[in-house]
């Protein structure tokens, strides 16, 4: 009977064990960032605001999902891997502006050495072109995530 209930604790204790390490990687996949300006997802605008950026599921971290605070706007987006060699000190988003329209290029989450990547939708590679016909190219803008 002694033997079962230490095999039962240690199961329990082992099962309580991995579900709190779940749960807490869960949550630090996560990010709040301030956009002072109206940018592109994928083809679709969003207004400037404040912005929750998320991971969609701890098992694909390639799906992010970047949420209005008020919960208003929300727009999915799958990135790809990129890395950068050094570890993050700052969670931040990197945009690609051309004139006064600006396209959310990468996700940089704080700890971590790899990126997420999203691919040009139809809309910014036409801009592109158009501003690379007059010799000109893109700036890099980088907002920082707020505490």
């Amino acid at each position: 009977m002694k033997k079962q209930i230490l095999v039962a604790s240690t199961m329990l204790s082992l099962v309580v064990t991995v579900m709190v390490t779940r749960v807490s990687a869960q949550s630090s996949h996560y990010f709040r960032v301030i956009i002072p300006f109206e940018f592109a997802i994928s083809g679709k605008t969003l207004p400037a605001g404040e912005y929750i950026v998320r991971r969609v599921a701890s098992d694909s971290p390639q799906w992010l999902a970047i949420t209005s605070v008020n919960a208003r706007t929300r727009q999915t987006v799958l990135t790809h891997k990129i890395r950068n060699g050094t570890l993050q000190s700052e969670s931040k988003l990197v945009f690609r502006r051309y004139g006064d329209q600006y396209f959310l290029s990468q996700i940089w989450e704080s700890g971590e050495t790899q990126g997420h990547k999203l691919l040009k939708s139809r809309i910014e590679r036409s801009v592109e072109r158009d501003l690379a016909k007059r010799g000109e190219g893109p700036a890099i803008v980088d907002i920082v995530s707020t505490p």
